[in-house]
């Protein structure tokens, strides 16, 4: 192990991959200072290392973040003020508005599961067996990950369609000011925030069982 100063990035994990295939299912290496993990899948071994696993836990917190924001904002900002709208005034902000209000929820949703994903199997590795709900690790991530997953399913296929339509429609309205909109954009306005209000609890709901399983985690990694 004093010798891994001397030895190139690529020595290093080519020697590690070779020795993590042939003895040990995994492996744990110093460069440069950083732990290093070699986890052997099937019959390769892949090199899993702190800053990943960091940056992969950051891309995730973040993420769910801007996603429970983006649902309390329009529970709590967005569907309230534009009730108090003139017709003309809320045909402008939320043809405007709700676009690029869908792109980033859209975003923020997508990369919370992907990076969620990406940070379970590389912090069990091969040990696919913990992410079994017969153990308290497995069970919390495994309904914290259900409960994102239908938030997801809510949220682009209910919520951010109905904000599709509610555009689709206030675009074709005349540009008289005082025309009021078609009943369908009230009702659709209703759905939107009722959705949003589902997916937030949902969020927080998950993020109970995610702060569980962190606290849980670190047997995982003896």
């Amino acid at each position: 192990m004093t010798q891994s100063a001397d030895l190139g990035y690529g020595d290093i994990r080519s020697k590690g991959s070779r020795i993590a295939s042939s003895c040990l299912p995994q492996l744990y290496i110093v460069i440069d200072g950083s732990v290093a993990r070699f986890v052997e899948v099937g019959r390769y071994s892949v090199m899993v290392s702190s800053e990943v696993n960091a940056a992969l836990a950051w891309l995730h917190i973040l993420a769910a973040v801007g996603w429970m924001g983006t649902a309390m904002f329009m529970v709590m900002v967005l569907v309230p003020s534009t009730a108090d709208l003139q017709p003309s005034s809320r045909k402008d902000l939320l043809t405007k508005l709700l676009p690029r209000f869908s792109r980033y929820v859209t975003a923020f949703a997508t990369l919370t599961l992907v990076a969620g994903i990406l940070l379970s199997f590389a912090h069990v590795g091969d040990r696919l067996d913990s992410l079994s709900p017969t153990n308290p690790w497995g069970l919390s991530v495994t309904v914290g990950a259900t409960l994102s997953l239908v938030a997801y399913v809510l949220a682009l296929g209910v919520g951010l369609r109905s904000a599709r339509k509610i555009v689709s429609i206030l675009q074709k309205v005349g540009p008289d000011p005082q025309q009021s909109p078609p009943t369908e954009v009230a009702s659709l306005q209703r759905r939107m925030r009722l959705t949003a209000t589902t997916v937030m609890i949902l969020l927080m709901l998950s993020l109970v069982f995610m702060v569980a399983a962190a606290r849980l985690a670190e047997p995982l990694m003896g």
